[in-house]
């Protein structure tokens, strides 16, 4: 378990984490003024590095004196011309002081999720994972009591191990014992795979191919994180990034080979950052992209309470959110032994940033790992922190709190359809369509972690919804908002006096209903049906949440909806599409499978709903049929007749969805074999006639 050596040992020391405004006197006016001119005057000159010089003493003037949006801004300019420099990590240091100063405000709405994304393994449609790591005095290494303990079972349980290990109590190379006590709380694994004698041992071999196989044999689904934090020099695999990245690749090969229920975790540590891209084995060896992330709130025997995990994730995840992402590791320091100081207070509302906020602003983080250990019950040469949630009530509490919410997911399996989350929040700002009440949260940070004690919305003078805790949860009635005013975030101190306040402006638009499909507004003529059809499976759409209403319906596609509204969608899979459904409609004599992937005609349509009821139709006693039974109008619903039916048109998709609705109104039917022979249709005939000429 090198990696624990890692964060606060090695990071802290090697590379400070946090800068600190130099203790020095108030600067004068005309000091400043010079600056400011010899800033200017730089810039001109493209000098960059007096251009971050004379940032720098004006970002640490305005921090001394409070002024910390100035401060920010100047911090933010100072890495921005380091980087113009050529020396990109030297401002990282003041990149983590603005963020830790800044003051942050942001209105997040809930919002059905778009249908039909393209996930990848493991991945949930949306929510996020919770994982643990079970050294904690109250779980001691076993998942059983999780539950009873938080509330809560969580989706995935983490453990440690080397390059060649064997188990003695499985004789395995796999933690066989530990897998297996996952699978029966229907829980995953996460390992940290350590090449601990370095890079050069890691090779294709019995000992990994066997190590792959008996994960295979587990049966559960596993997380595994090869060789993290390879970013830091405290790792013995760190500082080759081409071998690193060919025996990522070479570990990932295996896994796809021999080990379908493993998905490949590729994780770096939040900092140092600068030597992070170097490491990425590419989109192709890559699973999810997680990274190790603590908060702590001190540095260099100073506190420093301004970290917020939320700030340090987001340069990486706007690098990598394009796979779904985890905190592999992560945890936040409530004790200090160094300063014998208690942090609760401060943790809880770090806990909320990383728990309440982070999946939700983020939502590319499908997966939590929270580092539940007390440093003092190591033997590791830093012993300073303490992320037991067991010793500090307060914490707990907050962690428990938030969990609760069904936005955590808490079993994964390899069968788990990982779609229980339906919704996601999106900036008030990004919002197009409100449809009556909405969730709402709001994002406050402050500077220096400061938390406020109440937060509301308004517009103009009217409170639209206010909120006492973190993560400021709150409900909008959408119906009493004027979309062309702004609405307006407030937060307050405990004496009700204002610590920040920002207005949104929204473009969006009311409707009745926000529908499943992007396409498909609730003044559509087929809304319902199209609605009604996804949530029954019958339809599902295309990549992106667009269902594409106009488009022209193939034989294929419409035989797929006609099926699984009668409930036999099985069986149209079992071959690969469109093969499975041509030869089900062989199977049952239907017409057309010869056209599967051309465009239906209306007539076609009648023709073979006229087959699933066990009828050999054609032409128009086939739309006779559907006319008589009520399971068609036609394109003129005031004028019913086989002309006005247009039967040699094509059909839409929402105008298939419409037929197939029909035929699960008129229940009491099930899909029959087509006759071989031709039906007589002297019935309907007549009665199309008595009815309709």
């Amino acid at each position: 378990m090198k990696k624990i050596l890692s964060l606060l040992a090695a990071v802290f020391l090697l590379v400070p984490l946090f800068h600190m405004p130099s203790e020095v006197s108030a600067a004068t006016a005309s000091e400043v003024k010079s600056w400011e001119s010899s800033l200017k005057s730089s810039i001109a000159r493209k000098s960059w590095n007096n251009a971050a010089i004379y940032s720098k003493k004006l970002a640490e003037h305005y921090d001394q004196k409070g002024q910390y949006d100035i401060a920010a801004k100047y911090y933010d300019d100072n890495a921005m011309y380091w980087a113009k420099a050529g020396h990109a990590d030297w401002g990282i240091q003041n990149s983590i002081r603005a963020d830790h100063i800044r003051t942050e405000v942001g209105l997040y709405v809930e919002k059905p999720l778009p249908l039909n994304q393209k996930l990848a393994k493991f991945e949930p449609t949306s929510g996020t994972y919770l994982g643990l790591f079970l050294a904690g005095k109250r779980e001691n290494a076993n998942p059983d009591p999780v539950k009873d303990i938080y509330g809560k079972n969580h989706a995935m349980y983490l453990t440690y191990t080397t390059w060649g290990k064997k188990y003695p109590d499985t004789n395995t190379y796999f933690p066989m014992t530990f897998a297996k006590k996952a699978k029966q709380n229907g829980s995953a694994i996460q390992i940290g795979f350590e090449p601990m004698n370095g890079l050069n041992e890691v090779k294709d071999g019995e000992y990994i191919r066997q190590f792959a196989r008996e994960a295979k044999e587990s049966g559960v689904p596993v997380f595994l994180r090869f060789a993290g934090e390879m970013n830091g020099e405290w790792v013995p695999w760190s500082g080759d990034p081409k071998k690193y990245i060919e025996k990522f690749r070479l570990v990932y090969k295996i896994m796809k080979e021999e080990a379908p229920n493993v998905a490949m975790v590729w994780s770096p540590n939040f900092l140092p950052r600068h030597n992070i891209d170097p490491y990425y084995p590419g989109d192709n060896y890559v699973d999810w992209v997680g990274l190790s992330l603590y908060t702590i709130p001190f540095s260099h025997g100073k506190e420093v309470p301004g970290g917020n995990p939320m700030d340090y994730l987001k340069p990486i995840y706007e690098k990598y959110s394009h796979k779904p992402m985890m905190v592999s590791e992560g945890a936040v320091s409530h004790y200090s032994y160094e300063q014998r100081k208690d942090y609760s207070a401060w943790a809880s509302g770090q806990i909320g940033n990383m728990y309440g906020f982070m999946p939700r602003i983020y939502p590319q983080i499908k997966a939590i790992t929270y580092f539940n250990l007390d440093k003092q019950t190591t033997s590791y040469d830093n012993q300073n922190n303490n992320y037991d949630l067991a010793a500090s009530p307060v914490v707990d509490k907050k962690y428990q709190t938030i969990i609760s919410s069904s936005y955590f997911l808490d079993h994964l399996t390899v069968d788990s359809k990982n779609d229980t989350v339906k919704t996601q929040y999106v900036p008030v700002e990004k919002i197009k369509e409100v449809a009556g009440v909405h969730n709402v949260f709001a994002y406050v940070k402050l500077p220096l972690g400061k938390q406020p004690y109440y937060v509301a919305v308004y517009q103009g003078k009217t409170k639209l919804a206010e909120s006492y805790a973190q993560p400021w949860d709150m409900k909008i009635d959408f119906k009493k908002v004027d979309p062309k005013q702004p609405l307006t975030v407030i937060a307050f101190d405990k004496n009700f006096k204002r610590l920040a306040t920002k207005e949104f402006k929204g473009s969006f638009t009311k409707v009745n209903k926000i529908g499943k499909f992007t396409d498909v507004k609730d003044t559509h003529w087929a809304f319902a049906d199209i609605e009604k059809a996804e949530e029954d499976g019958i339809v599902t759409g295309y990549p992106g949440g667009t269902f594409l209403p106009n488009n022209k319906v193939t034989t294929a596609e419409f035989m797929t909806m006609l099926g699984r509204s009668y409930g036999v969608g099985s069986e149209l899979e079992k071959a690969p599409y469109p093969k499975g459904v041509v030869d089900y409609m062989k199977t049952m004599n239907f017409p057309y499978h010869e056209k599967a992937s051309e465009a239906i005609t209306r007539k076609e349509v009648a023709e073979i709903i006229s087959g699933t009821r066990g009828l050999n139709l054609s032409g128009d006693d086939a739309i006779k049929y559907l006319l008589v039974n009520d399971l068609a109008k036609g394109k003129d619903s005031n004028q019913v007749s086989v002309k006005s039916y247009k039967g040699e048109e094509t059909l839409t998709r929402a105008e298939a969805v419409t037929f197939v609705a029909n035929i699960k109104k008129a229940a009491g039917h099930k899909i029959t074999e087509r006759p071989l022979e031709p039906s007589d249709a002297t019935v309907i005939r007549e009665e199309y006639q008595s009815r309709f000429e």
